[in-house]
This record gives structure tokens, sequence and C-alpha cells, in this order.
């Protein structure tokens, strides 16, 4: 499993345990590490093709921040791409576009207040993401679209 690889590299998950997304092509899987990263794993091809990536605290955006961030990616996954981003607590996702297409997104989990309790969101793409993501948050009742840049 992408977890014990993940231990080997010193990032086991803490005990908040995995979050899983399936996905046509594979699993996706999120946690928090001992060493207080949030960590990817990627798997596809029945667990022939797996990656690993753990992020840092800065990558999620200031801690007192309402700021959207892409905490991973974008990434290619199949034909298309993907990105995992990071939302303020008390924000919502309700949708991302991109050109004008609707993502599918998917809810994985609430990190703990070492992140500020941000929710992650895995988002999946029909192509990989060169444009920015047209990003519909709700906050406090009310809805905005924030465009959120992709490229690295």
């Amino acid at each position: 499993m992408l977890t014990d690889e993940a231990a080997k590299m010193g990032h086991s998950p803490d005990g908040a345990g995995v979050s899983e997304v399936e996905l046509a092509e594979g699993s996706a899987f999120l946690w928090e590490s001992v060493k207080g990263h949030v960590c990817l794993g990627e798997s596809a091809l029945g667990g022939e093709l797996r990656a690993i990536k753990c992020s840092q605290h800065r990558q999620a955006g200031a801690k007192d921040s309402a700021a959207l961030s892409v905490l991973f990616g974008p990434g290619v996954l199949g034909r298309g791409g993907r990105v995992v981003l990071a939302a303020a607590a008390g924000q919502k996702i309700v949708s991302v576009e991109y050109r004008g297409a609707t993502a599918e997104t998917t809810f994985v989990r609430s990190l703990s207040a070492r992140w500020a309790g941000r929710d992650l969101y895995y988002v999946v793409l029909s192509e990989f993401p060169e444009d920015p993501l047209e990003v519909t948050l709700r906050s406090g009742g009310k809805e905005r679209v924030e465009r959120l840049p992709t490229a690295k």
C-alpha cells in the first residue's frame, strides 16, 4: 500500500487516518503525516503506477489567510489533469470550472488546526490545466467566484 511506501520516506499517516478518492483510472489518498505535512498518494493501472508527494504549511497559504490555494498540482491524470485545492475553514467549494467545463470536484477532508482547519478538495479536469480555474466559493451564506492560477 502507498502508506507503507510513505512510512519508508518518513511520512506515515498521523492518527487522523487516510482519506481515499476513487477515480476511474485508480485511487488517490490524502493524509496528514507524523511530520506535519499533507501527503497525496496516487495509484493507477492496478497499482503499477504509484506516486507520493508531501506538502508543507506554506503551500496551503498563510495560516490566517482566507485565500484558496492549489496544494498539489497541476498534475496529469489519465488524459486530463488534476489539482488538490485547500479552502479556508468556513469556505465551501461549490464548483470548479476550467475553460467553461465543470470539473468533477470531491470534498476529501478537513485538516487539523496545524493547517488552520482547511478543507481539501480533489478536482479532476478533462484536460491538463494551463489557464486559471474559476472556483465558486460559499462563505457566510454568500457565493463568490475566484480565479485561481494553476501555472507553476
